[in-house]
């Protein structure tokens, strides 16, 4: 007669392939998860930097939907000035700063550290090689700026008439 041991009926002992198996599962869980992990922040990136990117712009619509060409201007941002470093434009005249160097730049506007003597304008953008960016003239006006990077040697000014 052979004895029965109930623990072993509601317990059944593990044996090592099983440890094994689900030491496994275990393993490939968490590989899945950190892969999924990786690509969810990823995409976050993707999502930022194309929401953060400046974009030109080469053309305004009128009320009545059609098509009006804007004015433009172009800046250079080159290693240690703006080429030109003073433009005269009209009113509504867009202005497009383009940074033609391997290293950053950032366009702001005077007096150094405020930054604040032309309403609107976006302090905050940091320009690598290639990167332009806008802003529309509205005012008359001598409007100056600086590279907040080299305040003191990269100087620039658009006159608005």
């Amino acid at each position: 007669m052979s004895h029965i041991d109930m623990n072993e009926l509601t317990n059944p002992p593990i044996k090592a392939h099983q440890t094994t198996n689900t030491s496994q599962t275990l393993k490939q869980n968490l590989i899945i998860k950190i892969i999924i992990g990786l690509i969810v922040f990823f995409l976050v990136l993707i999502v930022i930097y194309t929401f953060t990117r400046p974009k030109k712009a080469t053309t305004a619509s009128s009320t009545t939907g059609s098509v009006i060409p804007i004015q433009s201007a172009d800046v250079s941002i080159n290693s240690d000035s703006f080429d030109p470093t003073t433009i005269t434009v009209k009113m509504d005249t867009q202005v497009n700063w383009t940074n033609k160097d391997n290293t950053v730049h950032q366009v702001a506007a005077d007096p150094y550290p405020k930054d604040n003597s032309i309403p609107n304008f976006n302090n905050s953008i940091i320009l690598h090689q290639g990167d332009t960016i806008s802003f529309t003239f509205k005012t008359r006006g001598t409007y100056t700026y600086h590279d907040e990077r080299n305040p003191l040697s990269m100087k620039g000014t658009v006159i608005v008439q």
